[in-house]
């Protein structure tokens, strides 16, 4: 219904529903969203037509994803799932307990991009040297009208490796691989390396800096001829160094890919 004006959405805000309020009133797809201050209450009870989704600090992430599964509906959790492992493991185990779905929302891995790159690799995949994603976000930066801010209770390589492992799933076939990690970095706030390696000599590396001057997204796969570019920081990804490879246009209605992960999960 969030296309007609966002009738039936309700938006929980702990600590900024003011400013939530304003924002969705100034959009006419957003102007009959609901919001509430506060928490979504224990004791409510939803249908398993209802959907959740969790993007609350990941130290409340547990709490509120516990209490939606609880209220009978399925829930999408912006990653990480939670902030521990032991909740994680709970919060699947009662999920699967209850017939409900439980989704991490990790929506580059849903990205057209990367699927038609895999496609069109083909038999190729099992050439594969190593993949290396280059990501980049600019210090204190802007997003919807706010400065994007970062929790202590997880680090920015914790909150990027989600990203990472499911990217690379789409080009490797991670549970056959005998994976050693390894981490390095020379403050692990703010840049570093996390490195997957099998007994192949594969390397799957993820090169990060939260405190560039701009936005940077690059995928590089490196082939034993060739590195393939793959360049998804703006709205329209771009491939280089094969021209062979013509990836699939994006989907005018997956022109967000919060929408496009939200889509999958549905």
């Amino acid at each position: 219904n969030a296309r007609g004006g966002g009738s039936g959405v309700t938006l929980y805000s702990r600590a900024h529903s003011a400013d939530a309020r304003l924002v969705l009133e100034s959009s006419p797809t957003t102007r009959d969203v609901r919001v509430s201050s506060g928490t979504f209450q224990r004791g409510r009870a939803l249908s398993r037509h209802d959907i959740a989704i969790v993007a609350s600090r990941p130290a409340d992430h547990a709490q509120d994803a516990f209490h939606a599964l609880e209220a009978g509906a399925h829930v999408l959790v912006e990653k990480p799932l939670t902030a521990r492992p032991d909740d994680s493991s709970q919060l699947l185990r009662y999920a699967a307990e209850r017939g409900l779905t439980l989704g991490i929302g990790t929506e580059f891995a849903f990205l057209p991009v990367f699927h038609s790159v895999a496609q069109e690799l083909g038999a190729e995949l099992e050439d594969i040297k190593g993949i290396r994603l280059e990501w980049v976000d600019p210090d204190h930066e802007n997003r919807l009208g706010s400065i994007k801010r970062d929790h202590d209770e997880v680090s920015f390589a914790g909150d990027l490796l989600p990203h990472a492992v499911s990217i690379f799933a789409i080009f490797c076939d991670l549970d056959s691989m005998n994976i050693d990690l390894r981490m390095t970095g020379s403050t692990e706030r703010e840049r570093g390396v996390v490195s997957i390696s099998d007994e192949r000599d594969r390397s799957l590396r993820l090169n990060y800096d939260r405190a560039g001057r701009v936005r940077n997204r690059k995928l590089y796969i490196d082939m034993p001829t060739r590195t393939l570019a793959i360049d998804f920081a703006g709205d329209t990804p771009t491939v280089a160094a094969d021209e062979r490879l013509k990836p699939l246009e994006r989907p005018t209605a997956f022109s967000s890919s919060l929408r496009l992960e939200f889509g999958a999960f549905m």
